[in-house]
C-alpha cells in the first residue's frame, strides 16, 4: 500500500494493481475480510461501497463541491431545493412529500451529533435530483465493485505518448458506526441507506450515497469527505488483515489503482456479466454505447476488416 498526499493533508491508502484479474482477488478478499458486523469492541461496520473514478488524482468531492458551493450550509441547501419543488413537480407530473423549510430547520435542531441531517423523507427527494443532474451534497457509491468498475473504464480517452501512463482508481468505502463516531464533534460521514421512491438508476446500479457535514455553532454545514477521513484511519494495510479496534474513529477508506490500459479486458468482462451501459442507465443511447464497445473496441474492426481484404482502390 502506497500512501499519497501531501503534507498537512489526508494521505489516501492506495493499492496498486497491475492486472484485472488481480484486482477481481484483492476485492474478493477486501468484501470477505470487511463483510458487515459487530466487532468484539461494539463497533458496527457497513457493507462496503465501491465508487469509480476515470482518473486516479481526481478527489472525493461532489457535484456540489464541483459547482463552486463547498462549505454551503445544510439549512441554505434546502431551502434552495424545497423552493423549486413546485416548479419540478410541473414538469415531472411527479408529486414529492418533503417538509416545508421551517419544519426541516426545526427538525434538524433536534438532529443529535451521530444523526444524519438528512432524514428519510428527504433523501429521495435529494437523490432524484441528483440523478437529474443538479448539485448535491450527496456523493455516489455503489454496492457492486463491478458498477463501480464499469465506470472508472468506461472512458476511452487517447493515451498521449509524452504522458504518464493514464490511469484509473476504484476507491472502497466502509463506514464504522458507534464508538467515537457518537462523541466526535469534527466532520463526519453518514451513509444514506435506502433512499425510498426514487429514479430507477437507483437500482440499476445499486446505488448508494454518502454526505459529509460538520457542525458550526448551532448549525450544520456541508463538507468535503476528506475532511472527515482525516479524521479517521483507513482500510486494513494492504488489505490483508483484519482489524476491529478503536484505531478506527468513524470510517475507513482505499482506493485500487489500475492502468487504464485494461479497460477492453476489463469491460469485456463486465459485459459477460451484464455491467453495460445498456443495463446501467437504459436509452437507446445506452444501447449504442454498448454495441460500440463489442462490435468496434478489443480489435474487432480491425479483424472485420482483415476478413474482408483490401479494396480496388486501396494501396
Amino acid at each position: 500500500m502506497t500512501p499519497q498526499g501531501t503534507e498537512g493533508e489526508w494521505e489516501v491508502p492506495t493499492i496498486e494493481v497491475d492486472s484485472w484479474s488481480e484486482f477481481l482477488a484483492r476485492v474478493q478478499y477486501l468484501q470477505a475480510a470487511a463483510r458487515p458486523r459487530i466487532s468484539p469492541t461494539g463497533f458496527s461496520y457497513s457493507d462496503v461501497l465501491f465508487r469509480g473514478v476515470s482518473d486516479h488524482t481526481f478527489e472525493l468531492s461532489t457535484t456540489l463541491e464541483r459547482y463552486g458551493a463547498t462549505g454551503m450550509p445544510v439549512t441554505n441547501y434546502y431551502l434552495a431545493v424545497s423552493d423549486m419543488k413546485v416548479e419540478l413537480e410541473a414538469f415531472s407530473d411527479r408529486l414529492w412529500e418533503i417538509p416545508e423549510y421551517t419544519a426541516y430547520h426545526g427538525t434538524l435542531g433536534a438532529v443529535r451529533i451521530h444523526e444524519s441531517p438528512i432524514t428519510p423523507e428527504v433523501a429521495g427527494y435529494l437523490v432524484h435530483l441528483r440523478h437529474h443532474g443538479f448539485p448535491s451534497p450527496l456523493l455516489d457509491w455503489t454496492e457492486s465493485p463491478y458498477v463501480a468498475a464499469y465506470f472508472a473504464f468506461r472512458s476511452k480517452a487517447e493515451q498521449k505518448p509524452d504522458r504518464p501512463e493514464r490511469r484509473v482508481a476504484i476507491w472502497a468505502y466502509q463506514e464504522v458506526r458507534g464508538g467515537l463516531k457518537q462523541t466526535t464533534v469534527g466532520p463526519r460521514i453518514f451513509t444514506l441507506g435506502s433512499s425510498g421512491r426514487t429514479h430507477q438508476r437507483h437500482f440499476l446500479q445499486h446505488s448508494q450515497y454518502t454526505v459529509a457535514v460538520t457542525r458550526e455553532g448551532s448549525g450544520m454545514r456541508y463538507c468535503p469527505h476528506r475532511e472527515a477521513f482525516q479524521e479517521s484511519e483507513h482500510m486494513p494495510s494492504v488489505v490483508t488483515e483484519d482489524r476491529h479496534d478503536a484505531r478506527f474513529k468513524q470510517d475507513r477508506a482505499c482506493r485500487f489503482v489500475l492502468p487504464a490500459s485494461l479497460r477492453d479486458e476489463a469491460l469485456d468482462y463486465l459485459r459477460l456479466h451484464n455491467v453495460t451501459a445498456n443495463s446501467l442507465f437504459p436509452s437507446e443511447e445506452a444501447l449504442m454505447e454498448t454495441l460500440a464497445f463489442k462490435n468496434l473496441d478489443r480489435g474487432k474492426l480491425y479483424k472485420i476488416m482483415k476478413q474482408v481484404g483490401p479494396t480496388e482502390n486501396s494501396s
